[in-house]
């Protein structure tokens, strides 16, 4: 800044001095107003004794990312977590209406997300703001967020947030879903986007808003007898299967989505050899074709 104002009054002292320079003394540029800032409490589901990631394995470090339609580009912070902690204090977050909060855990190493995404939305006012991340959030903050990206642009106006809400719930609770995760969040912000909706009308479930949860058998051959093998996926909805000889089990529900999921195979036993170490797998499961 100082740089800035030194350099505005050499030039305007430079411009006094020469004979072609004519009119009004030229404007010095103010800097632009900041946004006011505050104190985010962010509660991570993970930390929650009762929260059911039995196929996860949850790191200390978790990429957290703030967008806004305001913001000229997204903050993005790394954070290291504790498992013992239930949540995270961020400073100088900047005020303002549905603020988006994206939570990725990552790799040990914190290179990379591990495929484990949470998310919500809020307004920020000044002081101090708490928020709580689930998978119920999530879905909130999905339908927001493909809203924003792609249905915005073609003139329809966003609904209020307790409209999202609302439809989402009362989805839940019609069709008594197993997880918020298998909600197709496309579907609901485009059905959203159809019509003027606001609370007092509210359009009614439907079963297309619902994924196909999908399932697979999964085993092993050439196991040593009575050596039991895991099988999990970093789904959030199915918990780990134990083979007891690594036999064929079923392995589900598992949410579709785009990107494929990661098939842990972990043989139980002690001084396991090299061969026998936890492999990884890419599991695909598409709404289109859901595994049977």
């Amino acid at each position: 800044m100082k740089r800035i104002l030194a350099f505005a009054v050499m030039s305007v002292a430079l411009c006094a001095g020469l004979a072609g320079c004519m009119g009004d003394a030229p404007l010095i540029p103010v800097a632009p107003q900041q946004l006011p800032t505050a104190t985010l409490s962010l509660q991570l589901p993970g930390a929650a004794p009762a929260r059911r990631l039995q196929a996860i394995d949850l790191t200390n470090k978790v990429r957290i990312t703030i967008d806004a339609a305001e913001l000229k580009a997204p903050i993005v912070r790394d954070v290291d977590v504790s498992s013992g902690n239930a949540a995270v204090t961020l400073q100088d977050i900047p005020v303002g209406d549905m603020r988006v909060f994206t939570v990725d855990y990552l790799d040990a190493e914190g290179k990379g997300p591990i495929g484990v995404t949470f998310a919500a939305y809020k307004d920020i006012i000044v002081g101090t703001n708490r928020l709580a991340l689930s998978d119920v959030s999530t879905v909130y903050s999905q339908v927001y967020l493909i809203w924003l990206k792609g249905l915005t642009q073609g003139g329809t106006v966003m609904p209020d947030p307790i409209v999202i809400e609302s439809v989402v719930d009362d989805t839940l609770r019609a069709f008594n879903v197993p997880s918020p995760r298998l909600l197709n969040t496309q579907a609901l912000a485009v059905a959203l986007a159809e019509g003027k909706v606001t609370t007092k009308n509210l359009p009614t479930p439907k079963a297309e808003w619902v994924q196909k949860a999908g399932s697979v058998m999964v085993g092993v051959v050439d196991t040593p007898t009575g050596l039991p093998v895991e099988f999990r996926v970093d789904d959030l909805i199915s918990a780990p299967v134990l083979s007891s000889r690594g036999e064929p089990v079923l392995l589900g529900p598992i949410a579709p989505r785009e990107a494929p999921y990661k098939l842990v195979v972990r043989p139980l036993g002690n001084d396991l050899g090299p061969d026998l170490q936890p492999t990884t797998f890419d599991l695909a499961v598409s709404q289109d074709k859901p595994l049977q």
